[in-house]
């Protein structure tokens, strides 16, 4: 991709980084001669990397941004309005996503200066890259995933589906419309059955009452109709989610969360 020495060591530093960074019991580095090498490697030094991290930047008069329907305790806003808590682990987090943005827009970037011509182009080539399935409970987190990580899972799950239709179904069509015979054990369905909790609607007996729609929605319209009602809460959620969907759909109702099974080993997580 012709990227010279400097542009190496710049991704190489951004690519370094964040595993340097440790935080310790409070908002502060472990290891501070582990954050002096990871600061100097951005190019910046450590009171501006401390900073940058763990330093609550909410302007005042501003909405609060929340990826989760469900707040906790440590999640709560703050009673001066100072803006919802955050862990030292949950900071650095935010900055090595924000990290690996930046590398994986540089990389994008420097693939498309290196494919550019001026010819007309006959196709296009789009590189996806996910953060793969999120689950906290394998990450050792008491909690329920966030409305983010639901969001993650989904689009992991649908691009799982796309592989195997491309992968499989339509190959083994092709096989069959050329008469080859081709003996493989039984493919698994393409679309797991959380995606189809959260696409399609429920085909088992659902209790109504006269308020109620007509026909059985979406987790997402759900979520989406939950919102837009004044004073609407996740107890709302839960009574609606279980309502058109019964237990024989949920996996199980828990307290405070709603737990769906899924067919490939890991869930969309708690939501």
């Amino acid at each position: 991709m012709s990227v010279g020495p400097p542009g190496q060591e710049g991704l190489l530093a951004l690519a370094s980084s964040p595993p340097l960074l440790l935080p310790g019991g409070r908002k502060q580095f472990a290891r501070h001669e582990w954050a002096q090498k990871a600061a100097y490697l951005l190019g910046s030094n450590l009171e501006e990397l401390s900073s940058a991290i763990f330093k609550q930047q909410q302007p005042k008069g501003s909405l609060q941004r929340s990826t989760s329907f469900r707040q906790g305790p440590e999640e709560a806003a703050l009673a001066d309005g100072s803006g919802p808590k955050t862990s030292a682990l949950e900071c650095l987090e935010a900055l090595t996503a924000g990290l690996y943005s930046e590398l994986f827009t540089l990389l994008i970037s420097l693939l498309n200066r290196a494919l550019k011509s001026s010819q007309r182009s006959l196709c296009s080539m789009m590189i996806v890259d996910t953060p793969g399935l999120q689950n906290p409970e394998t990450a050792g987190q008491s909690r329920g995933a966030t409305f983010e990580e639901l969001c993650h899972n989904y689009t992991q799950e649908r691009l799982q589906g796309l592989f195997h239709e491309r992968t499989f179904v339509q190959e083994l069509e092709r096989y069959k419309e050329e008469n080859l015979d081709l003996s493989l054990d039984a493919l698994e369905p393409s679309v797991s059955g959380s995606v189809a909790t959260v696409d399609e609607a429920s085909h088992q007996a659902l209790v109504r009452t006269l308020a109620r729609t007509d026909e059985a929605r979406g987790l997402l319209w759900l979520l989406e109709e939950e919102s837009l009602q004044p004073g609407g809460s996740e107890e709302g959620l839960l009574e609606r989610f279980f309502t058109h969907y019964g237990p024989q759909d949920g996996d199980k109702k828990a307290q405070g969360e709603v737990l769906f099974p899924s067919h490939k080993g890991a869930a969309l997580g708690p939501g």
